[in-house]
């Protein structure tokens, strides 16, 4: 992680002094009226699907710990995100970016977990709401290819989660067992008690490198509100994600 970033700072110190320079641009169609290119104040709409993943860190006498949901070291707990967003050049490259996602997560514990909590799999499926400063730059003269660092605020909320047990594929919504009839351990993850909590607001930082219409983005988040897993100490929910957006034009 820690290489991610230091690239990333690299790669915006050497294109910073091509931001100043992404005015607008134009060509001649066919008719020969002036159609505008990707440009630094132009209005695009992402379509937008990929990985995300998050840990919960808690430093207690000292000692920080990077665990997932069931306090496995080391691990996090993954899960998909799709979504639209916009964003909108305004000053020479400056602008914003924002979007609305929808994330699932799910988590299968070994057998020893199925031991101890009486369960086996865990989903949960949340809102998050990005709204972040950005500097699009241009690293070529054609414009074809666009490296945009951004930053700033991510909100999520966790609309519902679900403790199971048994085989996934022959349960229903109820913990049924489709084929047998036989009814398996369903809860409803209670987030009222914060551990952890319903929602989570982190700060973010990212770079998004697009190429024509296609572009992926690298996010990273750091939690800012308090979640209660640990009696001693308060955590911090952290995430990552990376995405592949199709892009759209509102001028074309």
């Amino acid at each position: 992680m820690k290489n991610f970033f230091l690239t990333a700072a690299t790669l915006l110190a050497m294109l910073m002094p091509t931001a100043a320079s992404a005015q607008e641009a134009s060509y001649q169609g066919e008719s020969g009226e002036f159609k505008h290119t990707y440009e630094a104040k132009d209005l695009l709409f992402n379509i937008t699907g990929g990985w995300v993943a998050k840990e919960w860190r808690t430093t207690i006498n000292g000692e920080t710990r990077h665990e997932d949901f069931w306090g496995n070291p080391d691990k996090m707990l993954h899960g998909m995100q799709v979504g639209l967003s916009v964003s909108k050049g305004l000053f020479h490259g400056l602008g914003f970016r924002a979007g609305l996602y929808y994330e699932w997560y799910l988590h299968f514990f070994n057998s020893q977990m199925k031991e101890d909590y009486g369960f086996n799999r865990f989903s949960e499926h949340c809102l998050y709401i990005p709204l972040h400063a950005m500097i699009r730059m241009y690293p070529f003269s054609n414009k074809s290819i666009c490296v945009t660092p951004f930053g700033g605020i991510g909100f999520n909320w966790a609309i519902v989660g679900k403790l199971k047990s048994g085989p996934m594929a022959v349960t229903d919504k109820y913990g049924r067992n489709t084929i047998t009839g036989r009814q398996y351990p369903l809860e409803i993850f209670d987030y009222n008690n914060h551990t952890p909590h319903h929602w989570n607001v982190q700060a973010e930082a990212g770079l998004a490198i697009r190429i024509k219409r296609a572009e992926v983005a690298f996010t990273y988040s750091w939690g800012l509100n308090h979640h209660r897993l640990y009696d001693e100490a308060f955590s911090r929910q952290n995430k990552l994600n990376v995405n592949l957006s199709y892009v759209i034009d509102k001028e074309r």
